[in-house]
């Protein structure tokens, strides 16, 4: 027997949750943002009774609502416009255009929660800062109204997020019922960077090969000239080629001075190893309250020990951007990262750039902690039983694990950065199994069942903030 239903708001790109709860629950699906897959078609004629809007993810221009634009609310939800519109210029530099974008959805989302008790939001990916995901998000946390992500981990793996208290925003253990992944499995992971198939056409041979010869750049480019256009498009932005094109080799001139100034590090060195985040991402972008980087490695520098180094490397992924899976971060890159970041961190006396060359796995075993908002390297240094340093513990599930130090401020880091100097770990070997009950395997057949019996046991902890809008 089905269970009473809920209004749901329903972030789902793939269409996988969707399909889930429309055939075994009885919600209904206020919003449903998603891209036109044909699985997801097919699934809103098919109950086209139980969702009542449906946004597009790739067409942001298709929201036009100013009905409720209210300067109140607008006030109270600012901490939301700079996320959206830092996220926004991932694909346009064009601050009155990202504006609108904004209000646009901001007042399209205030009448779906005037005219609709909204009892729950699920997004199957993380909070990925967009429009039609941060705004429902905001306005989620702003009333009390239970909201959930699933983190994907390296394409094996999820982990569920509760929104509510942004201060305290904790991975939530699944209820049992799921097969868990082992914290071992999303370590050290292979980058997916091409969507090959197996069944081999003319058509994907000659992608291949183009690809071989100049990346997505080149097969991109021969697609505008079969087109007689240069103007693309991404989530309903358009842009030109030739825009790409010279950000494309912005992001050449970058790596080219990065491996000309970054060198091969002492590691016998005391030093902390600072693990560069790729840019421009969600990992960032509206997931920490303090977003620069550059502050950090200043915060680190200034906080070490005299004779202690700060090694700073580059994320492996920042330069291998020309392909299928990540071209569309050459857009507007230069914004996000250029020379003149390499050049404020060369600044520091104590500080190395670190050649891409040297493996970060040396660097890691080598180090005296390791420095992350809490990327993948927070697991990898734990195997090592080597410290971490988390300026943004409570995002990442990793903030559980024994060898992490949580700072939020720079007493903190200073706090942190004693207890490394006499080696708070020794004689202590870190636990890394005690995230695998955070970690659900996706293709476990329970998984969906007790992603949502492990969401509304949660929900009842959440209380109404009382707020109104």
């Amino acid at each position: 027997m089905k269970a009473m239903h809920k209004n749901i708001i329903l972030l789902d790109r793939d269409g996988k949750s969707l399909e889930y709860i429309l055939k075994n629950r009885n919600d209904q699906i206020i919003v449903l943002v998603c891209e036109q897959k044909e699985n997801i078609k097919l699934l809103i004629e098919k109950y086209s009774d139980r969702i009542q809007h449906i946004i597009d993810y790739e067409k942001l221009l298709d929201i036009q609502n100013v009905e409720n634009i209210d300067y109140e609310i607008i006030q109270k939800m600012k901490f939301a416009q700079i996320d959206v519109e830092t996220m926004l210029h991932r694909i346009m530099l064009n601050n009155p255009l990202a504006k609108d974008i904004y209000h646009q959805h901001l007042s399209f989302f205030i009448e779906i929660f005037k005219k609709n008790k909204i009892d729950l939001l699920i997004s199957s990916e993380p909070n990925l800062t967009s429009p039609n995901h941060h705004i429902p998000f905001s306005l989620c946390t702003f009333l009390g109204i239970p909201c959930y992500s699933i983190g994907n981990y390296h394409y094996t793996a999820t982990a569920l997020a509760n929104h509510n208290y942004p201060e305290k925003r904790l991975h939530i253990p699944y209820i049992q019922g799921t097969a868990c992944t082992n914290a071992q499995d999303i370590i050290f992971y292979n980058l997916k960077t091409s969507n090959k198939t197996k069944k081999k056409t003319l058509k994907r041979i000659i992608k291949d090969m183009c690809l071989k010869i100049g990346g997505e750049m080149l097969t991109q480019f021969l697609v505008c000239i079969s087109r007689f256009s240069f103007l693309q498009n991404r989530l309903g932005i358009p842009y030109s080629y030739w825009d790409k094109f010279y950000y494309f080799l912005k992001y050449k001139q970058l790596k080219k001075f990065y491996d000309k100034h970054s060198i091969q590090p002492d590691l016998q060195e005391k030093y902390i190893y600072y693990s560069i985040h790729f840019e421009p991402e969600a990992a960032i972008i509206g997931k920490t309250i303090l977003e620069s980087q550059i502050t950090i490695v200043k915060m680190l520098s200034r906080a070490l020990p005299k004779g202690w180094k700060l090694y700073v490397k580059e994320h492996p992924h920042q330069f291998m951007l020309n392909n299928e899976i990540m071209h569309y971060f050459i857009n507007n890159l230069d914004f996000f990262k250029n020379i003149s970041f390499y050049k404020e961190i060369m600044k520091l006396e104590n500080v190395t750039l670190v050649s891409l060359k040297v493996s970060s796995k040396e660097l890691l075993q080598n180090a005296e902690a390791i420095a992350t908002f809490g990327g993948t390297i927070s697991l990898e240094s734990a195997c090592y039983n080597i410290p971490a340093i988390l300026f943004n513990p409570l995002v990442s599930v990793y903030g559980v694990l024994d060898n992490t130090l949580h700072v939020t401020s720079y007493d903190q880091l200073q706090e942190a950065i004693k207890k490394i100097s006499v080696n708070f770990l020794k004689d202590k070997k870190v636990d890394i199994s005690k995230i695998n009950q955070y970690l659900a395997n996706p293709n476990d057949k329970n998984f969906y069942s007790n992603l949502l019996a492990t969401i509304e046991e949660h929900a009842k902890t959440i209380q109404p903030t009382g707020e109104k809008l």
